[in-house]
């Protein structure tokens, strides 16, 4: 019996961003909101967070998602 219901299901569909990657194709340039580098977003983003500001809130000011400030506080904590 080879009917498509005892097939195993993929998991998930293809990830876009490694398809690209592989290719060697750019892809959307990283956040910075109101300033002018990244370095200055993520340091502005760990100087909140620092000071006890929530993710939300830390976006809401500086006008970019709350994922993005959870990278950024990320990526600032790496190159510490």
């Amino acid at each position: 019996m080879n009917s498509s219901s005892t097939l195993p299901m993929k998991k998930g569909r293809p990830r876009i961003h490694k398809i690209r990657e592989k290719l060697g194709l750019p892809g959307r340039p990283k956040a910075t909101g109101i300033f002018e580098t990244r370095a200055e977003f993520e340091a502005a983003c760990l100087d909140k967070h620092n000071q006890g500001w929530s993710l939300r809130r830390i976006g809401a000011r500086l006008g970019s998602c709350y994922l993005t400030v959870k990278r950024a506080i990320s990526d600032a904590k790496k190159n510490c």
